[in-house]
């Protein structure tokens, strides 16, 4: 997505990272407006335009949070807006100063309401009728797998062998330790994945394999 289908495109979703971006951006342009109304000495017009202008961006980024949401109402609207439908009001309608916190809080319920709403809820997992999940999960490889050998009876026990194996396949750890030590395919076993941080602790290459401390298996079947 680029930037122009970012703050002005009104398809599809985005997650809540791009929402705090573009509130983080939003923030910046909201200092730099104050600062030149404060230079400016205030000047009606020019309040309304410097306000006026983020109100279409905000939209479009609120209705694609709802939409990733699979939501479509006028929520987006009201958060785009309200506040800014607030602070024209109150510059019309004179108010008591008794009455002059009625508009701060107004918009500071606005506020709050759609940060929890466009930036702490997580939107639907996998495909809405909206599009994709802006989120991929991308699953970590491991590192390695614990593989187990079944290596012969004594005493009625069947006594067992255990390895870290450096490779991103399981079958392949499997074959690796198997051939190394002849064992018979049905007697070799893949127990479960270790992760990278194991394979580095035992400065294992990729395809290489040590013996795994036994207590490490303490809690698998025989």
């Amino acid at each position: 997505m680029d930037w122009r289908e970012f703050f002005f495109g009104r398809e599809g979703r985005i997650d809540r990272s791009d929402f705090w971006q573009y509130f983080g951006l939003l923030v910046l342009y909201l200092v730099f407006a104050i600062v030149v109304l404060v230079l400016a000495g205030g000047s009606g017009m020019l309040r309304l335009v410097l306000l006026g202008l983020p109100v279409y961006p905000t939209y479009v980024i609120a209705l694609k949070r709802m939409h990733d949401r699979d939501k479509d109402d006028l929520r987006p609207y009201l958060y785009a807006g309200g506040p800014f439908a607030v602070e024209i009001a109150a510059g019309f309608v004179p108010l008591p100063a008794s009455a002059a916190w009625i508009p701060h809080l107004i918009m500071l319920a606005l506020l709050v309401a759609a940060l929890v709403e466009l930036g702490i809820t997580r939107g639907t997992r996998g495909a809405n009728r909206f599009g994709e999940d802006p989120v991929v999960e991308h699953p970590v490889a491991p590192g390695g797998y614990q593989i187990k050998i079944a290596a012969g009876s004594r005493g009625g026990e069947t006594r067992h062998q255990f390895f870290y194996v450096a490779s991103h396949d399981a079958e392949h750890a499997r074959r690796l330790v198997r051939d190394a030590h002849g064992a018979p395919d049905e007697a070799v076993k893949v127990m479960s994945p270790i992760l990278h941080q194991t394979v580095e602790r035992h400065g294992l290459g990729h395809g290489e394999f040590i013996p795994a401390p036994r207590q490490h298996f303490e809690n698998e079947a025989p």
